[in-house]
């Protein structure tokens, strides 16, 4: 035992030994179970655990028709009460994945800002996607898209509906779809005859979340709502939203502690829940705050506001601008990218009007319609201009009217430079020929300001080639600009393109760009959240009733006029659902499972250095013999235990025995339960449902680990009830099992005792020790071993240590002994410890060796009960 020293060594005064304090064995965690298998969500790559029903709700999902593992789970939480924690190994094709949601910032243009994705793959986060396509190909019951997603994955559309532009009214269910986008329809539909001979080849799939996603909803910041912001995070399931998390103060500063990727990512649920990405390039400032819809009115009433839904970016050599007004939504238009590029630059239509002198009052000129009339003072601003000192103020003042005027005759439409003292050019705003038709005509005594012709000339069209991200299809198409560019279809969009340079050198030369962004609004799925109308006014919030693509609706008897004006910047909050997200298990093989298992490799190794003790491993429902034979070796591997499921499909004794011996094999760290399947409630409706029972038989064992404080007590007997089950598989009813047959072959059973079903057994399947609890009170015990003695390694090998060591076995055996997890007239009897010079030589202590040599006398149980009754002879007496 080592010493530490402190005070004088030779001379006179007081000294301190300080001594080493006695190792202790942390006891090993009791009922640790792992599954392997499919799961609605959960990280991939790694075990998790989980520590109750609600707990693996959260983490790994709920019922699901490709899987008994979770039936599994709950079965061993309920039966459990409590005991035991169960780890989980999440198993995909490697195809999965994760649901995303991108949102915009506050700023005007909107650009994206942060990128949200669900924690681990899955449609539990949310499988929304909409494509629109032209098809290639149609059969009856199958169609092919022209453009599939460049990664699409097998099955990914399932459960979505296809569209045809043609068949209006109808929709027809996706049984199942290839990577390279054929879509297989019901057997019971003739699509081809129902398209007749129509050359519409639009089509539209559509996948839902149908009550299942994730949700965020953003909102300012509780302690610094003008800089910072707040995140809510919902679960929805069943169309439910559940808070699951909140975030009151997050930066999008990378420099403040609550920068949001940190605080987010770093979040001990995140791989469970989300995470986020900063897509923000540039300076940082509270408008790149995201939201989850923000933008600008274009109409406002104290009930509806209609809202502007889409921004636009313009690339021009010359430093020309552009915008799209107005924009028509189709009625189902799509979120969208749209690309314009000019291929014939064109010219804008110009006039030229001259001021002979200064005008009288009461001369006009004529634009587009619009009467200016000249005014030395002027009553009505819309329409007059004042005439100042000379012709060049009144020309100045009357260039100034025009570029600030708001009348639709001339806003957009129209703008003025001038040219010398006397001169002004009228420029159509946007260049074509639409701009020719503009009238310019004056009036006067004479004296008045006189144009050059009685329209503007010259102009020259310019032409756009457009680009839709969303709808590829959609090629050959033009736009012109000053020209309204109709819809392509019901989900693109229509508008007009306007020059909004007002000068004359900037100018729109090929090759420049104009994109569009699309956003339109959720059609129906901001209600129940609010609306700001004014951000100014952040406070004064309204609750949505309903909306469409580009307005939105406030509960009857709102005022929103009283604080907000058309064209002020508004804000919604609502609970935004993520899309996109794929399982990724259409095309899990059995190799996937046994890959699970490999011993160099497996996630489960993870469990390691937990001071788990016995862990015992299972694949719920699953009976394929290479994945069992895979997770018995694996458990052998690490002195664990696995539990083999019998198919059960397989009603007889000898078949049984069959598919252990030949099938899957026998192993000393494997043990079966026959049957394996029962008939339980159906969970998810009416009726029962066949399902396994291994996470019933590991609760139970759990519980009576947990209640005994080891594994020293058989889990079987008539007080081990499975309380779940309520009838055996077919083939079970009305018979006894042969007991002597299976318990020879070292299958345990679930056998029908005073109505109920309960274990009945205590062997291994292996050729070395039948009592199955003894080889988990061993596995166990060696594993809390093996992981405890980390102290010894590097200490000084020599007799102090062995006794250190010795006192150490002897303090963990003590409560063994007095629990009967070991039997003897006294712990002497029970443990032999030995570590002394006999097995620590010289030469193993030079070698780095030290020795332990345990023997144990592990706790027996009473298998058979042997009453021996005989009649009494005629001479003896039954007195004592």
């Amino acid at each position: 035992m080592a010493e530490r020293r402190f005070g004088p060594t030779r001379a006179p005064g007081v000294v301190i030994i300080e001594k080493e304090a006695q190792q202790a064995i942390e006891p090993g965690a009791l009922g640790t179970t792992a599954y392997t298998g499919i799961l609605q969500k959960g990280p991939i790559g790694r075990a998790f655990v989980a520590l109750n029903a609600s707990n693996f709700r959260f983490r790994a999902g709920g019922i699901i028709s490709e899987s008994l593992l979770p039936d599994a789970a709950f079965d061993f939480f309920n039966l459990g009460n409590g005991a035991g924690t169960l780890w989980l190994n999440r198993i995909t094709d490697g195809n999965e994945k994760k649901s995303a949601l991108t949102v915009k910032n506050r700023r005007d243009p909107r650009g994206d800002t942060i990128q949200f994705d669900a924690g681990n793959g899955g449609r539990w986060g949310g499988k929304k996607q909409l494509l629109v396509d032209e098809y290639g190909t149609v059969t009856p019951t199958t169609v092919t898209l022209s453009n599939p997603p460049v990664n699409l994955k097998i099955d990914e559309l399932v459960g979505g509906k296809v569209k045809f532009n043609a068949i209006p009214g109808k929709s027809f269910d996706i049984i199942s779809n290839t990577a390279t986008g054929e879509l297989l329809l019901p057997s019971d539909v003739d699509v081809v005859a129902e398209l007749g001979a129509s050359l519409d080849k639009l089509i539209s799939v559509e996948l839902l979340n149908n009550g299942l996603a994730l949700g965020v909803l953003i909102k300012d910041g509780q302690d610094n709502p003008l800089e910072e912001w707040g995140l809510e995070v919902h679960l929805i399931e069943g169309g439910i939203a559940t808070l699951a998390k909140q975030f009151q103060n997050l930066s999008s500063d990378p420099n403040s502690p609550n920068y949001f990727v940190k605080t987010i990512n770093d979040d001990f649920d995140s791989d469970f829940l989300l995470k986020a990405t900063d897509l923000h390039l540039g300076s940082i400032s509270s408008d790149i705050r995201p939201s989850n819809v923000f933008g600008k009115s274009l109409s406002l009433t104290d009930t509806v506001l209609q809202a502007r839904i889409h921004d636009e970016v313009v690339s021009s050599v010359g430093v020309a601008k552009a915008k799209v007004n107005p924009l028509t939504p189709g009625g189902s238009v799509v979120q969208d990218q749209i690309l314009l590029t000019v291929t014939i630059a064109g010219a804008r239509s110009q006039g030229l009007l001259t001021f002979p002198g200064n005008p009288a009052d009461g001369d006009a000129v004529e634009i587009n319609g619009k009467t200016i009339t000249f005014r030395s003072a002027v009553a009505i601003p819309d329409d007059e201009v004042l005439i100042g000192a000379s012709a060049e103020d009144t020309l100045d003042n009357l260039v100034a009217f025009i570029n600030s005027s708001a009348d639709p005759l001339l806003i957009d439409v129209v703008f003025a430079e001038k040219a010398s003292s006397s001169t002004m050019n009228l420029f159509a705003q946007t260049a074509g020929t639409a701009g020719d038709a503009i009238s310019t005509t004056s009036t006067g005594g004479g004296g008045e300001p006189t144009w050059g012709a009685a329209t503007l000339t010259g102009g020259i069209d310019q032409v756009w080639d457009y680009t839709s991200q969303k709808m590829p299809f959609l090629t050959g198409l033009t736009a012109i600009s000053g020209v309204p560019f109709v819809a392509p279809n019901d989900f693109g969009a229509g508008f007009t393109i306007v020059d909004i340079s007002k000068d004359f050198s900037k100018n729109f030369a090929i090759g420049d760009t104009l994109t569009v962004f699309v956003t339109p609004l959720e059609v129906g799925k901001l209600v129940g959240g609010t609306l700001t109308p004014n951000v100014v006014e952040r406070r004064i919030k309204f609750r949505i009733i309903g909306n469409t693509a580009d307005t939105i609706t406030v509960k009857a008897g709102s005022q929103m006029t009283n604080d907000a004006s058309v064209g002020d910047n508004f804000r919604v909050e609502y609970i935004q659902e993520l899309g996109g997200g794929y399982d990724g298990i259409a095309e899990i093989a059995d190799v996937d499972f046994v890959n699970a298992y490999d011993t160099d490799t497996s996630p489960l190794k993870g469990l390691r250095g937990r001071n788990l003790g016995l862990v015992k491993l299972a694949t719920p429902g699953v009976t394929a013999s290479s994945i069992q034979s895979a997770g018995a070796s694996f458990a052998e591997s690490q002195n664990w235990q696995y539990r083999y499921e019998i198919p059960a499909n397989i009603t007889a004794e000898d078949a049984a025995d069959q598919f252990i011996n030949e099938t899957v094999g026998k192993n000393d760290f494997a043990v079966v339960q026959f049957p394996s399947f029962a008939k339980v409630q159906n969970p998810s409706g009416s009726g029962l449902k066949l399902t396994s029972q291994t996470g019933a038989i590991h609760g139970r064992e759990a519980k009576i680990a947990n209640d005994f404080q080891g594994f020293h007590k058989a889990a079987a007997g008539v007080d081990v009830i499975l309380s779940n089950v309520v009838a055996l598989p077919d083939g079970f009813e009305g018979r006894a099992l042969d007991e002597e047959f299976l318990d020879a072959a070292g299958i345990n059973m679930i056998k029908f005792k005073d109505g109920n079903f309960i274990l009945w057994g205590d062997e291994n399947v292996g050729n070395e020790r039948r009592f199955k609890h003894k080889r988990e009170y061993l596995s166990h015990v060696e594993n809390v071993f093996l992981e405890n003695f980390d102290f010894i390694i590097f200490s000084i090998n020599d007799e102090q240590s062995d006794k250190l060591l010795e006192s150490t076995f002897r303090a963990f055996f003590i409560p063994e002994f007095a629990k009967r997890a070991i039997r003897g007239v006294n712990l002497d009897d029970a443990v032999q410890i030995k570590i002394d010079a006999e097995n620590n030589t010289d030469l193993t202590r030079s070698l780095g060796q030290k020795h332990a040599e345990i023997r144990l006398r592990i706790a027996d149980t009473t298998k058979q009960f042997i009453i021996t009754v005989s009649e009494l002879g005629v001479t003896e007496s039954v007195a004592a």
